[in-house]
């Protein structure tokens, strides 16, 4: 009957209305009046764009137009206009054209159906995304995203300044199209080693850039990909050329230290109070496949995933006994044994005298939502993995300047949980005099809208002392809602090497000071490049051998020596110690040369140092010592007594000429005996 369709086109969820091509109201549904907040009567006669944005309605005509003119619907998404509402509304409006005999258009129905959720879910993907390279983009360090296939998909603006190039250069390529073949060769290897686990979760190498040599602390991992059986190689790589010279020169010097001193698809339906079906609208088959026939008078419960069953008794339990509309999401069997995601809102319809009369279910396809929600939360789940493998500390803050996401570096940085974190401001984590410095930055950042890096030395829970060096950043979202993107680099230990290196050069400069010698560096040319020490102790003032190669110092025969001494150590990578004497002013000195062989560091070649140290007192001491032996040894042979001397074995070690002359022995002879052999 006519009531009964006007009763289940009133049930319907959609959005029902006509209007004329003026877009005057002539009809609207319970669905469309509940909707809006008005009644049919103030609705009828209104423009139907009066629920349209001024800005979108000139589209709007022009779609309504060309769809008079081809004469077939039309299906599109815009924003509408509610009372008391001020969040965006969404509605996907299908529109027919009703033509009368004449084939003269007389009307148009419009059909909507709300997808804000979706429309929600949609822009906080985008924004997702755009968090997610806000951020890689943040990183001072070398990050890049590539395809099963080994082709580029994202690359961070850092690795990008590094090559001097736009993203159009690298995106969609492989290595292979980039770089060199024999540097394409390495890291397709490295890429099959991660895939099959045989590399380590970080390791250094050296890039050879144009004549420019950088070391990088690289990493690759793998990213599992939502919904799909295969995954994305995330790598990124962060300089550490400045660390790795500074451990150079350390090394060096400690080296050196060490040698010199170390549509609508709303499905309608009435049910008894134990879940058979009393009526099925047309829809059910659009939505399950099943037709009406096929299920009337069944039990609802049985077309039910049987991990959704219990939470959908409970919930059609609640609403008997509560006499309360209930929600309730479950899957549903499709006939083609697929499951499809519904949600249902359950209406319970009573007599006048209070008898249940039947429960009234309006069942809505939410596959679309579900999907979109689970992608939302893989891409969530993403975000976080790519974060943990980012070996730097993150963080993420919003407008109040409260922790809303860190990764698992920042909490060992801080020496704290990651829940003792979130939701909180640097004043709750660190101690008042570092939260205020981190919240001027970040004020700074705010105000300015600009990036901010500064450099900082820490305290953490654990009384450690952490030198940082922080990068803060602003990102906008849809809303305009602000949030600081925060990178930390710990630098701790290159503070340590620096101190170390200074220390160090001062420590050989006064212990070479303190022993009164002189230390010469000298090339692999030859050539005299450095000299510390007393110059008081140079026979040659510093301009007379500086620059110069050792040929045009010296003359024959020490030229010679010299140089000979010097190519020795230089070919073979040893030390050697050679011993001269000079007359000066009349005077025979002798001096001591201790020749190092130093090897090439980034910052110069290979060379020699020559630690040149007056051994003239030692000699001299020598020369006394021998004399005085040789009058020893004069006196014990003259000596008118038998002098002798053996080790513990009797074994005789010395006697004097007495003694053999006594006993008839040679000296050889008795070197030869036994005291035993004697007695």
């Amino acid at each position: 009957s006519e009531a009964l369709y006007r009763a289940v086109i009133n049930a319907q969820q959609e959005i029902i209305c006509r209007f004329l091509p003026d877009t005057t109201l002539t009809f609207v549904n319970e669905a469309y009046c509940k909707f809006f907040g008005k009644t049919k009567e103030a609705l009828l006669g209104t423009r139907f764009l009066d629920i349209v944005r001024p800005e979108d309605q000139p589209e709007i005509l022009g779609q309504l137009h060309t769809i008079a003119e081809n004469k077939q619907p039309i299906t599109q998404e815009y924003k509408v206009l509610r009372e008391h509402q001020t969040n965006d509304t969404w509605i996907r409006w299908t529109d027919y054209p009703i033509f009368d005999k004449s084939g003269v258009l007389i009307e148009y129905q419009s059909v909507g159906i709300e997808i804000t959720e979706r429309k929600q879910v949609e822009i906080e993907l985008k924004e997702q995304k755009q968090m997610l390279e806000t951020i890689l983009n943040t990183l001072p360090i070398h990050v890049f995203i590539k395809d099963e296939k080994g082709r580029l998909l994202f690359i961070n603006q850092v690795m990008l300044d590094f090559f001097k190039g736009k993203a159009e250069q690298f995106i969609g390529k492989t290595d292979y199209e980039i770089f060199p073949k024999e540097l394409a060769d390495k890291f397709y290897r490295e890429d099959v080693l991660v895939k099959q686990g045989g590399l380590p979760d970080s390791w250094e190498e050296q890039v050879d850039s144009k004549g420019d040599l950088r070391f990088f602390r690289t990493g690759k991992r793998l990213i599992p990909l939502p919904f799909q059986s295969t995954h994305h190689l995330l790598g990124y790589s962060f300089d550490i050329t400045s660390l790795k010279e500074t451990q150079v020169r350390l090394k060096e010097s400690e080296a050196r230290f060490r040698l010199i001193a170390n549509n609508t698809k709303d499905l309608i339906c009435l049910h008894t109070y134990d879940a058979n079906f009393l009526y099925l609208s047309p829809a059910i088959e659009g939505l399950t496949g099943h037709t009406v026939d096929e299920l009337l008078h069944k039990n609802v419960i049985r077309w039910i995933h049987k991990e959704d069953r219990k939470a959908s008794i409970d919930v059609w339990r609640d609403m008997l006994k509560s006499k309360t509309p209930k929600v309730v999401e479950y899957r549903f069997r499709h006939k083609q044994e697929r499951w499809v995601w519904v949600e249902s809102h359950l209406f319970p319809v009573y007599e006048e005298d209070g008898k249940l009369r039947h429960i009234q279910v309006n069942t809505r396809d939410i596959t679309e939502r579900r999907q979109s929600e689970y992608v939302l939360k893989q891409s969530r789940d993403y975000l976080i993995k790519v974060l943990e493998h980012i070996p730097d500390p993150v963080f993420v803050k919003n407008e109040q300047y409260q922790l809303i996401s860190v990764n698992d570096a920042y909490c060992t940085l801080v020496g704290k949980k990651r829940e003792e974190i979130l939701y909180r401001t640097d004043f709750e984590v660190f101690n008042e005099k570092d939260a205020q410095v981190f919240r001027k930055k970040d004020e700074v950042v705010l105000q300015n809208g600009a990036q901010e890096e500064f450099q900082w030395v820490i305290g953490n829970t654990h009384q450690e002392q952490r030198t940082i060096l922080g990068r803060v950043d602003i990102f906008r979202d849809d809303q305009n809602q602000k949030v600081l993107v925060g990178v930390i680099r710990d630098i701790t230990n290159q503070k340590i090497a620096e101190e170390q290196l200074a220390y160090n050069e001062r420590s050989m400069k006064s212990i070479l000071t303190s022993f009164n010698d002189v230390v010469f560096e000298i090339n692999q040319n030859l050539v005299f490049t450095n000299f510390w020490g007393d110059k008081q102790k140079l026979v040659l003032s510093e301009q007379d051998f500086l620059g110069k190669k050792v040929t045009e110092v010296f003359d024959d025969p020490m030229r010679s020596y010299f140089t000979s001494s010097l190519r020795h150590v230089l070919d073979n990578k040893v030390t050697k110690t050679i011993e001269y004497p000079v007359i000066q002013k009349g005077t025979k000195n002798w001096y001591s040369c201790t020749m190092n062989y130093l090897p090439d560091t980034p910052d110069r070649g290979a060379g020699v140092s020559v630690l040149v140290t007056d051994v003239t007192s030692y000699k001299r001491a020598q020369q006394k010592l021998r004399e005085s032996e040789e009058q020893l040894q004069d006196f014990l042979d003259n000596a008118s007594l038998m002098i002798q001397s053996v080790d513990f074995d009797g074994n005789i070690r010395y006697v004097n000429r007495y003694w053999c002359k006594k006993l008839g022995y040679s000296k050889a002879e008795a070197l030869r005996t036994n005291l035993l052999d004697v007695i």
